[in-house]
């Protein structure tokens, strides 16, 4: 049970956190503000990013897709309607790694900090 909801029913509650609390928690602080940092950001990139990071943020999860290869995310890009050529996209997946808004894992990619992938989509 999440931490509110056992307080407002004046049940005992835990000393432990659970992975639904956590996850409620990064959901209402994602909802509730923005993060500066992950404005600044995104004011600051261009369209074509908006693009990669847009279909990175939909298409990845945490859990059960947590990243993407180049073809997976030039595929993504063209099911979302957003197709970019093959090399713009690797340009601009490098510069976000070196940037470090997405972490290389051998040939895949990820958020680094996952609630800014949260925060896009």
């Amino acid at each position: 049970m999440l931490f509110n909801a056992v307080v407002w029913a004046d049940e005992e509650r835990s000393n432990y956190v659970n992975f639904k609390d956590l996850e409620h928690a990064a959901q209402v602080l994602v909802k509730q503000q923005d993060n500066a940092a992950f404005l600044e950001h995104w004011i600051h990139c261009g369209v074509k990013t908006h693009r990669v990071l847009s279909v990175l943020a939909w298409a990845t999860d945490e859990i059960n897709r947590p990243q993407l290869d180049m073809d997976g995310i030039l595929a993504a890009l063209t099911e979302h309607r957003l197709a970019l050529p093959r090399k713009p996209v690797f340009d601009i997946v490098q510069r976000l790694v070196d940037e470090d808004i997405l972490e290389s894992t051998g040939v895949a990619y990820r958020f680094a900090v996952p609630l800014y992938r949260r925060w896009i989509a």
